[in-house]
């Protein structure tokens, strides 16, 4: 079984790294969101926390779950590709997404 975190891919980030609960190493801003996102089953692939535009995306490994992600709160595009679908939002919702889906954990919101 395949665990529901990013994967090991090869380039160079340009924001701080850290560890997450997991193991595997992603931008410092969006690490508290990926945690709730993985709690609630989604699986991503990789993730930036948003650059220069400020636009912040997670690439995850199926349509569904991209789709589970996008019906939360905020301004949020897919763009699905054939086997994996990313959603770009602007980074400064990082925070609100991270609070409503560690919300959910808590309250139990079906997703």
């Amino acid at each position: 079984m395949r665990a529901p975190a990013e994967s090991a891919m090869r380039y160079v980030p340009t924001h701080r790294q850290v560890h997450t609960s997991i193991g595997v190493q992603v931008d410092e801003g969006i690490r508290d969101l990926l945690e709730a996102l993985w709690a609630h089953g989604l699986t991503t692939e990789f993730s930036c926390q948003g650059g220069e535009a400020g636009v912040a995306h997670i690439c995850f490994s199926s349509l569904s779950d991209a789709a589970r992600f996008a019906a939360g709160p905020g301004d949020l595009e897919i763009t699905a590709g054939e086997r994996r679908a990313w959603v770009d939002f602007p980074a400064e919702q990082i925070d609100a997404l991270s609070r409503h889906w560690s919300q959910c954990l808590r309250r139990g919101c079906a997703m």
